[in-house]
């Protein structure tokens, strides 16, 4: 029993609520207070479905966030959810989908001091740009002496893949509601894609806008540079990147991985955001977005 003012006695919540519920009351009661005391505030929710059931978790990712977003005559929340939960992510965008949510994903390392007697933790975005960077330390490491070696086109096979993969879904976030609005409503990006749903949808989109374009020279740099996206995400040229680098799937020759592993290099310069702005500002900055958008001052093209 814990004492109040007056005599008064009120009931511990230990013992009686469950590890979750407990969780969810001192975020309750922390949630209130910043709303009495900084309505409109910035909030940064920290894993927050650890010991959540998928019902507690679906409430919090659903009605729980929006009560935040939507805050009647009050002001709203920005939100920044941080989690390592994946179904927790696919919630959160089953549920703010229309609200075009951003996601960044970060891969955290420890490093050690040359002489060990120090580590610290480097938080490192994840992108195109870094997947192919990996890659490149690898063939840098390894090329002259373990190219033609299994582990070593194992090795490479499954980093090109996976910076393939990322270079797939940073377009196909640029084309849709975050970037450029360029994908119709069946094609709306969905979170949990893998390569090969993503790959249809990009080349579609990228090849449906193309074809509107006019016949005008002034568009060949663009569409040259989107006939590259097309060709690296065609099926031909990433069938033998097997995700797992498994021992009885035909592992790709080191030449076909470099092969292209520099389509994707050169695709990522083309997904960085230009030099002084935010990094965020690539989805409608980066020099794929005028590309794609390079008919919004085409006079042929608008017609005027």
């Amino acid at each position: 029993m814990a004492d109040l003012p007056d005599g008064a006695k009120a009931l511990h919540a230990a013992g009686y609520f469950s590890d979750a519920q407990l969780d969810m009351l001192g975020m309750a009661a922390h949630l209130a207070r910043i709303e009495r005391d900084h309505p409109g505030s910035t909030i940064v929710i920290d894993d927050p479905s650890d010991m959540l059931d998928s019902i507690s978790r679906k409430a919090l990712a659903g009605p729980g966030i929006t009560r935040l977003l939507e805050n009647g005559e009050r002001s709203a929340h920005q939100v920044l959810v941080l989690t390592h939960d994946d179904q927790l992510v696919r919630d959160l965008w089953d549920a703010h989908r229309h609200r075009s949510p951003a996601t960044v994903q970060d891969s955290m390392e420890i490093h050690r001091s040359t002489d060990g007697a120090d580590s610290f933790s480097v938080l490192t975005s994840r992108t195109t740009a870094d997947a192919v960077a990996r890659a490149r330390e690898l063939m840098t490491d390894h090329w002259e002496e373990n190219r033609d070696r299994l582990w070593f086109r194992a090795a490479l096979a499954a980093h090109t893949r996976q910076a393939t993969e990322m270079c797939a879904k940073d377009v196909d976030t640029l084309l849709g509601p975050a970037g450029m609005n360029l994908h119709p409503s069946n094609r709306v990006p969905r979170e949990s894609d893998e390569l090969g749903p993503v790959s249809d949808r990009v080349r579609a989109t990228l090849r449906e806008t193309t074809e509107s374009w006019c016949q005008s020279g002034r568009h060949h740099v663009a569409r040259s540079r989107i006939g590259d996206l097309m060709d690296l995400f065609s099926k031909n040229s990433t069938q033998f990147l097997n995700p797992g680098a498994h021992a009885d799937v035909v592992l790709p020759e080191a030449t076909s991985s470099k092969k292209t592993l520099l389509m994707v290099e050169a695709a990522a310069a083309l997904l960085a955001a230009p030099e002084g702005q935010p990094r965020s500002s690539w989805t409608t900055q980066s020099r794929l977005a005028e590309f794609v958008g390079s008919n919004g001052d085409c006079p042929e093209c608008t017609g005027i």
